[in-house]
């Protein structure tokens, strides 16, 4: 199996967001249905049914068996890992952010992997340098909106980070979250007090770098509220185990023999948008 995203990335092949464009619809109706049945986030299934029906063709799709099918699969392994947490789930939603209400402040490395190993649609955890989130006054063991920051480890952007030094000088926002209890603003919010702590408890990192994937419809609304612009694009392709979504980092740790099971994406996928955001000019 080649592990080398550049190389796989090179053929030609049908637009993913042709094929969803047409779907859609269809993916909002299946979710909507499945995680009323189980008492889950409508949104949170459509981001796992964009992330998992890419490794379908065309034809399998149109007729929506299939989607009706990954939307059942999906919700029941959604429910399973959240059984026993609803009640992080589980509050009156929040209209509006009134800064004094909140502390921000950081978040221990367990709650951080609960929820996202839990609740955030990736599923997986990465070493963080820290994760801050905002907090309640009455829920101060649970944040509602978390962030995480973690080394500039990213070889394909060697060529803007060419040694050690510069990769110092800069971090990676590699996991974002908030519950859908949270005000809307709570991202951005959080964003800006993740820059205010990077100036005093990491002077010497200069840049925040992070992902954003238009094809599970992320419009990057959060980060330009906060000041971030464009830095660059990435191509992407997505990873299948067993039928479930692994990361790239994910497919580089496998053994020899579980990669050779690994099937990808067929279609072309848009490429990933890198935001950038300049601590200190």
């Amino acid at each position: 199996m080649p592990v080398d995203a550049t190389t796989l990335i090179s053929t030609e092949q049908l637009a993913w967001a042709e094929v969803a464009r047409q779907i859609l619809p269809d993916i909002w109706d299946r979710a909507r249905a499945a995680s009323i049945n189980r008492g889950l986030n409508e949104r949170d299934l459509v981001k796992q049914l964009l992330l998992h029906l890419p490794r379908f063709r065309p034809e399998e799709l149109l007729g929506g068996e299939i989607t009706s099918f990954e939307a059942d699969r999906l919700a029941r392994k959604m429910q399973k890992l959240q059984d026993g947490f609803s009640t992080w789930t589980e509050h009156s939603k929040l209209t509006e952010l009134r800064k004094a209400d909140f502390s921000v402040h950081e978040c221990d490395v367990r709650t951080a992997n609960e929820i996202y190993t839990r609740f955030h649609y990736i599923g997986t955890v990465r070493e963080a340098v820290v994760h801050l989130g905002i907090y309640l006054p009455g829920l101060p063991d649970r944040p509602m909106a978390l962030a995480s920051l973690s080394e500039m480890d990213i070889d394909a952007l060697n060529k803007y980070f060419p040694s050690l030094e510069a990769k110092k000088k800069a971090l990676v926002v590699s996991r974002v979250f908030a519950f859908d209890w949270a005000p809307r603003n709570s991202i951005s919010f959080l964003l800006g007090k993740v820059a205010a702590w990077l100036r005093t408890c990491r002077p010497e990192v200069q840049r925040l770098l992070t992902y954003l994937n238009p094809n599970l419809g992320f419009n990057g609304a959060s980060y330009l509220a906060a000041n971030w612009l464009p830095f660059t694009e990435m191509p992407v392709r997505y990873f299948y185990l067993k039928n479930n979504y692994i990361t790239y980092r994910s497919l580089l740790s496998l053994p020899a023999d579980l990669k050779t099971q690994v099937v990808t994406s067929v279609y072309k996928l848009d490429p990933l948008r890198m935001l950038g955001y300049e601590i200190r000019k």
